[in-house]
């Protein structure tokens, strides 16, 4: 309770749009665990502060943030809107890392609507991707496929899928 108490003071004292974002987003990731409507209260700030300032990467990192923050099924439409909002940022900034990640958010909205494109955006993830091969994107690209095929109810091939990530990394049984 001081914690959080001693967080929430720290917050409202920076006057300064650009700080307080960051300081928001980094608050997001504390509460992602604990609390969640603490989380989505700091993940909001987060991007209301990047909006004023106006810069990309920091509204890269506050819809990051919200998309944690939006777990509900509820708040699932706002969070792909953010995903495709910040696939586009993303695409202008040319950051190829960057705009992995903002595909893996928006793909992961995707699927959690049934939206019928999400085949198209792990197939467009996947060309991405394999040009620039950064570290550890195979093992999320596998991940997602996995999802994809569950959902689709091929479960024979998703637990093959799960059974080769688990080759190149260990994973618990009862993560799989």
């Amino acid at each position: 309770a001081e914690l959080v108490d001693l967080i929430d003071r720290a917050l409202a004292l920076p006057s300064d749009p650009a700080v307080r974002s960051e300081a928001a987003s980094a608050a997001t990731d504390v509460f992602s665990l604990s609390d969640a409507q603490r989380c989505r209260q700091y993940a909001e700030l987060s991007y209301e502060m990047a909006e004023l300032v106006g810069d990309d990467e920091m509204r890269l990192e506050a819809i990051d943030g919200l998309s944690v923050a939006l777990g509900h099924p509820d708040e699932w439409p706002r969070r792909r809107e953010l995903g495709m909002l910040a696939v586009g940022i993303a695409e202008r900034s040319g950051a190829q890392r960057r705009r992995l990640t903002v595909m893996q958010h928006s793909f992961s909205a995707q699927l959690q609507l049934a939206d019928p494109l999400c085949r198209a955006s792990l197939d467009r993830l996947e060309l991405l991707g394999t040009r620039s091969e950064p570290r550890g994107f195979r093992f999320m690209h596998g991940y997602l496929q996995a999802a994809l095929l569950h959902v689709e109810n091929r479960l024979d091939e998703c637990m093959d899928v799960l059974g080769q990530l688990g080759d190149r990394m260990p994973i618990s049984p009862t993560r799989l």
